[in-house]
């Protein structure tokens, strides 16, 4: 019972995801593709970048088993990974500030639509609603939460 009880609880957070969503794909479809993109792409670097980390580790190993010819392409090739290593952290460094950049973008847009939202509510109301204390006073917050 009390599972179920808690399973409920948890899942009626999601209850209006949707409409959340769907507010924010209105204010600016672009900035929450580019959100989730760039999100992804933070996301999955930090694996490239161990695996490549792995493949100079085993590189610089080759290297200092080898000689010759083989030694100099052994650390040619660890070389390489160096390179490829930092492309992939400026890469995700890129991709975190350009996250950062749509967020702040999308929150003062989003701030904005609310406003909207809140005073077209506003204009559909009765006189009596702005009379009543605490209805006025719900108003009055959302459009200050809102932004």
């Amino acid at each position: 019972m009390f599972a179920i009880t808690l399973l409920t609880r948890f899942f009626s957070v999601f209850r209006y995801s949707a409409v959340a969503l769907r507010i924010v794909w209105d204010t600016s479809a672009v900035l929450m593709l580019a959100m989730a993109l760039t999100t992804l792409i933070a996301g999955v670097l930090p694996a490239a970048i161990a695996s490549v980390g792995g493949m100079f580790v085993d590189a610089v190993a080759g290297a200092l088993g080898a000689s010759g010819a083989q030694a100099e392409a052994a650390r040619a090739q660890a070389l390489n990974f160096v390179f490829i290593e930092v492309g992939l952290v400026l890469l995700m460094t890129a991709a975190q500030q350009a996250n950062t950049v749509c967020q702040a973008i999308l929150r003062v847009l989003l701030g904005n639509k609310i406003n909207v939202m809140i005073l077209e509510k506003a204009l559909t109301l009765e006189l009596a609603h702005f009379e009543d204390a605490e209805y006025y006073d719900k108003l009055v917050r959302a459009r200050r939460e809102a932004s």
